[in-house]
């Protein structure tokens, strides 16, 4: 029950000291990451007419400052939009602010993971056995702390996350890139959730467990989670 008392304690905490949201987060946008856009301008460098030997030299310099900038625009986009990026052609030019907005989504995001946890453990795996509740439980929480970690990575919790940082107005939006936005998200609870399962393994000496039953958790929460944003992008309403 510890995973439990964290996460409550998470909950109630963020719900007291809940920040408001800002323009700056509503209008957090998606900045277009295109970097053989840099390779073309180095390229059409390369083709100026030729000039005095002043010019040349100067241009030589600026094509190597060009170049230069081209590069650290390549690998920071690549960095700050993974795992985004994977999914996506465009990143964001720079982290989400790490904040809860939309508390409602969170706590229903949070029912949702607990919910199918518990379901799992308690209609599929062990057939109606209650004994196993309790580490079911356990396990959902863990989970749900993933799922506000990488939440937080990808902004998930602001209002923008409503239309996948786009704006309403944008076509690019809407349903389907808070559905990409869920799946990202996801994907990022996952990807912690193992390397939590084979550390605790490794350092105990143990199995990691039910094999089964966390294959087929993830893959319905996959499912759940992206359906879910999509629908709450559908039905929600914009201000």
């Amino acid at each position: 029950m510890m995973w439990f008392t964290l996460l409550l304690i998470v909950c109630l905490h963020e719900q007291a000291f809940a920040f408001q949201p800002s323009p700056a987060s509503i209008s957090l946008r998606v900045t277009p990451f295109k970097p053989w856009t840099h390779f073309d301008n180095v390229h059409k460098t390369c083709h100026c007419r030729a000039h005095t030997d002043d010019n040349l030299e100067r241009e030589a310099g600026d094509q190597s400052n060009v170049a230069g900038e081209s590069t650290n625009s390549v690998l920071q986009g690549a960095f700050e939009g993974f795992p985004l990026g994977l999914l996506r052609k465009d990143g964001f030019k720079k982290l989400p602010p790490l904040r809860f907005e939309d508390l409602d989504l969170l706590f229903y995001d949070i029912f949702l993971i607990v919910n199918l946890s518990l379901s799992i453990s308690f209609w599929v795996t062990h057939r109606v056995d209650f004994s196993y509740l309790p580490s079911a439980l356990n396990d959902g929480c863990i989970f749900s702390l993933f799922w506000i970690l990488s939440g937080l990575y990808h902004g998930a919790f602001l209002m923008s996350a409503v239309d996948g940082h786009y704006g309403s107005s944008d076509a690019a939006g809407g349903p389907k890139a808070a559905a990409a936005l869920g799946l990202n998200t996801y994907i990022g609870a996952v990807n912690m959730r193992l390397v939590f399962l084979l550390a605790s393994s490794a350092l105990q000496n143990r199995e990691i467990g039910a094999i089964e039953e966390l294959v087929f958790e993830i893959g319905c929460g996959l499912l759940l989670m992206t359906m879910w944003r999509a629908l709450h992008s559908y039905v929600a309403p914009r201000i």
